[in-house]
């Protein structure tokens, strides 16, 4: 079955698809290998770089990621495959162990991010960037250009890494866009979210928020979005599995800043929601496909906040009922930024901080996201 919700690993690997077929020979005598910005061939490597023998690095290399590729890509679509698990019942069975005292256990119930990973697999691997590469952009230099932009990939370290009984493919390695817990979502919104609620998503994430939504009794879901496909699966998720026919939906594909000027949405909206969740771009820890993106529209940092984060700030104020709560999830993945203390100092000037949670990684909750996010609850001045 091959719908626009659900794609299978023939989908999955039409992407990593570059019509190349690269002999060992072939990929020895034409490697080029990117070392401190300059781009050197196997032998002016050899030269300026001690292995304990770099062909037989680079040969390793090639049957991992080239030999073997289709057999990496089908252990790897299995983080991707599409599980559409039963949150109430696997929350009835972990509720207990996932919001505990002050912290979050993120690590319960991962799979079943897997629903959402396969709707957006291409945004996930290939259209959204970071820090690091991502793996279509490693595949696509590697087959087609020849070309290792990482010098890492062919050192001692991690070839013997790879031949350490590694059968998969590191994904840390690379950049994969993150995607909210749904059980730890669908838990968040079982303590907060109350029957017959309005809520406003001012940020879909990938869906996520409206597919746990689907599962709780709140009859209205406000969603903003300024991906396209985002807002047209949003409809299709919900025409597909919303089984209650006292729920509706209302999209909007815009910044979430300018439906602050929007005329008809604060009419239809103004002191008229329950519930506010999202959790927010970390302004460019990850780089969105879209000219409409808050990151392209505001290129530094103080616009990103003055611009975009105060005005839907302002927007979720006008919105939400008095002693109704707003919540985000956010985190200092970029220390230099110090995001956390400059988003809330913008939202302690319309909200008071109520609650605060940890989200913890291990199940051994202690040890704390990548991160260091956290759950933030308000309530209205």
């Amino acid at each position: 079955m091959n719908t626009d919700l659900e794609n299978n690993f023939t989908d999955f690997k039409k992407l990593f698809d570059f019509n190349k077929e690269i002999t060992l020979e072939y990929f020895i005598n034409n490697l080029k290998i990117n070392y401190k910005n300059k781009i050197y061939n196997i032998k002016e490597f050899e030269l300026i770089k001690t292995h304990k023998d770099l062909l037989y690095n680079v040969k390793q290399f090639y049957i991992f990621f080239i030999e073997n590729k289709e057999d990496k890509l089908k252990r790897m679509f299995k983080s991707f495959e599409n599980k559409n698990i039963d949150l109430i019942k696997l929350y009835d069975i972990k509720k207990d162990k996932i919001i505990n005292k002050k912290k979050i256990n993120n690590a319960i119930g991962r799979n079943s991010k897997c629903f959402i990973k396969n709707i957006f697999f291409k945004d996930i691997i290939k259209e959204t960037t970071g820090s690091r590469i991502t793996l279509y952009d490693f595949y696509k230099d590697l087959e087609v250009n020849l070309l290792i932009k990482q010098s890492y990939f062919i050192s001692d370290k991690y070839i013997h890494y790879l031949l350490n009984d590694r059968q998969s493919i590191n994904l840390k390695m690379f950049h994969i866009t993150s995607v909210i817990n749904p059980l730890t979502l669908y838990s968040i919104f079982n303590k907060y979210v109350k029957e017959n609620d309005t809520i406003l998503n001012p940020c879909m994430s990938w869906l996520c928020p409206l597919y746990v939504w689907l599962k709780t009794k709140s009859i209205k879901y406000i969603g903003i979005d300024v991906i396209e496909d985002v807002i047209n699966k949003g409809q299709l998720l919900f025409d597909k599995y919303n089984i209650d026919e006292k729920k509706s939906i209302d999209l909007y594909l815009s910044p979430s800043e300018d439906l602050l000027n929007n005329n008809n949405f604060i009419f239809k909206y103004l002191n008229n929601v329950d519930y506010i969740f999202f959790c927010p771009p970390y302004y460019d820890y990850e780089i969105y496909k879209g000219d409409l993106q808050s990151t392209n529209r505001y290129k530094t940092l103080d616009l990103w906040l003055n611009n975009y984060w105060e005005k839907t700030i302002k927007l979720c104020y006008i919105c939400l009922k008095k002693d109704k709560k707003l919540m985000y999830i956010i985190g200092n993945c970029d220390k230099k930024h110090n995001l956390v203390e400059k988003m809330n100092e913008i939202t302690l000037k319309y909200f008071n901080l109520i609650d605060e949670y940890n989200f913890v990684s291990s199940n051994s909750s202690h040890k704390n996201t990548e991160n260091n996010e956290k759950l933030f609850i308000f309530t209205k001045k």
